[in-house]
């Protein structure tokens, strides 16, 4: 058998799903949200979960004040 051991097309979700997960674990971060559970969300959602982080994440938000 001669080729990849990972088929192309994996290869390309494994490094979207990748992409997602850091982009939206560092507008998280940016943001004030929790980077490590919107990276996950990235990872499994992809761009499903993009607009959710401004959503859930805003910059006029700080704890304490309200």
């Amino acid at each position: 058998m001669h080729g990849a051991a990972i088929p192309v097309g994996n290869l390309w979700i494994w490094l979207a799903s990748a992409a997602f997960a850091a982009l939206l674990a560092w507008l998280a971060a940016r943001r004030g949200g929790n980077p490590v559970l919107w990276g996950g969300l990235g990872f499994f959602f992809g761009p499903l979960a993009l607009p959710f982080v401004f959503l859930a994440t805003g910059r006029g938000r700080r704890p304490g004040k309200g």
